[in-house]
C-alpha cells in the first residue's frame, strides 16, 4: 500500500472518518496479539483492504475498524481486550521517557495521536481523582474492551514492585460509547 492509504473507505464510514489513518505499527501489534488464531487476523484485515501491513506504513483506519467490528463479532471481549493491552510494544510512544505509570497513562493520549492521522479521532484523557484512583475518559473510535486494554497496558510501564492490585474497569454507571454514548470512563485503581 502507499503511504498516503489511497484504499477507498467503506460507503458505510461516516464522512468525518474517510481520511484518517493509522500506522502500520499499530495493525502489526493487532496481528501480534492475534498470533494464536492463525493466518484469521491477515485474513480479517485482508477481508476490509488491509493486505502486507509494515512498520512505517499508514492504513485507513476505516478499514481497521471494520475488521475490529468483525473481530469484536465473533471474538470474546478478552480478545480485544488482551490486543490494547499488548499496543504500547508495538505502536509509536512519545519520545519522554516514562519513569513511573502515572506519566504513562497521562501519555496515552499523546501515543494515541502519534499512531494517527488524517482528522479527528478523539482523546484519552486523564484526571487523578484521589492519591490511588485514576479516571481515564476515552472518545477514541475504538472499541470500549479494546481501549480497556489500552489504559491496562500502559499501567504496566514501569509500574512500581509495591503495587501488588492494579485495577483497571469500565465504569458502567457512565455513558459508554457502545451504547450510543460520547465517552467512556475507565477506572484506574491500587
Amino acid at each position: 500500500m502507499e503511504e498516503s492509504g489511497h484504499t477507498p473507505p467503506s460507503p458505510s464510514t461516516p464522512p468525518a472518518q474517510r481520511l484518517i489513518e493509522v500506522t502500520g505499527e499499530v495493525i502489526l501489534a493487532i496481528l501480534e496479539s492475534t498470533r494464536t488464531l492463525g493466518d484469521e487476523g491477515l485474513k480479517i484485515l485482508g477481508r476490509h483492504r488491509i493486505t502486507a501491513p509494515a512498520a512505517g506504513q499508514w492504513y485507513p483506519l476505516p478499514s481497521l475498524l471494520e475488521a475490529f467490528a468483525e473481530l469484536e463479532g465473533s471474538m470474546t471481549n478478552t480478545t480485544l481486550f488482551t490486543i490494547g493491552h499488548k499496543i504500547h510494544r508495538n505502536a509509536k510512544l512519545p519520545a519522554q521517557s516514562y519513569d513511573d505509570f502515572v506519566k504513562a497513562l497521562e501519555g496515552i493520549d499523546e501515543a494515541y495521536h502519534l499512531n494517527h492521522r488524517g482528522g479527528e479521532i478523539g482523546h484519552y484523557s486523564f484526571e487523578r481523582v484521589a492519591a490511588k484512583h485514576i479516571e481515564m475518559t476515552s472518545t477514541s473510535l475504538y472499541p470500549c474492551e479494546f481501549d480497556r486494554g489500552v489504559v491496562a497496558g500502559f499501567s504496566t510501564i514501569a509500574r512500581p514492585a509495591d503495587i501488588e492490585t492494579l485495577r483497571v474497569y469500565h465504569d458502567r454507571n457512565s455513558p459508554c460509547r457502545r451504547l450510543g454514548g460520547p465517552f467512556c470512563l475507565y477506572h484506574v485503581a491500587w
